[in-house]
C-alpha cells in the first residue's frame, strides 16, 4: 500500500458527513410525513367535500330558479343565459379536482423518503470508493472516475427526488388551502 493522501480523505469526510446526516433524516422522513400530513390530508378532504357540497347546493338552487322561471313563462327561456352558471361549475370542478388529487399527493410525499435515503446512501458509498482510490489505497482497483460519476448520479437523483417533494408539497398545500380561500387562485 502506497502513501495515503490525507487531504483527499479530509475532503471526502467533509462531503460524507452531510450525506450521512441527509440519509438519516431521509430514513425518518416517511414517519415524519405521516405524523405531519395525515391529519392535514384528512382535514383538507373534509373541507373540500364541504365546499363541493356548498357549491353544488348553490348551483342547484340557481338552476332550479332559472328553470322555474322558464316553466312559468315560456318567453323566459330566451332570457335564461346558461353561461351565468359557468363560474359556479368551474369552481366546483376545481374543488373536485383538488379532492381527487389529495390522496395521490400524500402517496407521492410518502414515497420520497425511501428513495431519497437510497440515493444518498448510494452517493455515500460511491464517494467512499472514490476517496479510497484517490487517497492512494491501491488495493481498491476501482476507477475513481466511475465512482465519482456514480456519486454525482446519485446526488442528481436525490436532487430530483427533493424537487418532486417540494413541488408535490406545493400542490398539497394549495389543495389544502382551497376551502379557506374560496376558489380564487
Amino acid at each position: 500500500m502506497g502513501k495515503v493522501d490525507v487531504g483527499v480523505l479530509g475532503v471526502g469526510a467533509i462531503v460524507a458527513i452531510p450525506l450521512i446526516a441527509g440519509a438519516w433524516k431521509a430514513g425518518t422522513l416517511r414517519a415524519d410525513i405521516v405524523e405531519k400530513f395525515q391529519s392535514r390530508h384528512d382535514t383538507a378532504l373534509v373541507g373540500l367535500e364541504t365546499m363541493a357540497a356548498r357549491l353544488l347546493s348553490t348551483l342547484a338552487a340557481d338552476y332550479s330558479q332559472a328553470i322555474g322561471g322558464i316553466a312559468q313563462d315560456a318567453s323566459a327561456s330566451v332570457a335564461f343565459d346558461p353561461s351565468k352558471m359557468k363560474p359556479g361549475v368551474d369552481s366546483l370542478a376545481k374543488v373536485l379536482k383538488a379532492h381527487d388529487r389529495m390522496p395521490s399527493y400524500l402517496t407521492i410525499l410518502l414515497r420520497v423518503g425511501p428513495f431519497l435515503s437510497a440515493f444518498l446512501i448510494g452517493a455515500f458509498l460511491s464517494l467512499l470508493v472514490a476517496v479510497a482510490y484517490l487517497s492512494g489505497w491501491d488495493h481498491l482497483r476501482i476507477s475513481s472516475v466511475l465512482s465519482l460519476l456514480a456519486c454525482c448520479g446519485f446526488l442528481a437523483a436525490a436532487a430530483v427526488d427533493a424537487l418532486i417533494y417540494v413541488i408535490t408539497l406545493q400542490f398539497f398545500t394549495n389543495a389544502e388551502l382551497l376551502p379557506s380561500r374560496g376558489t380564487q387562485t
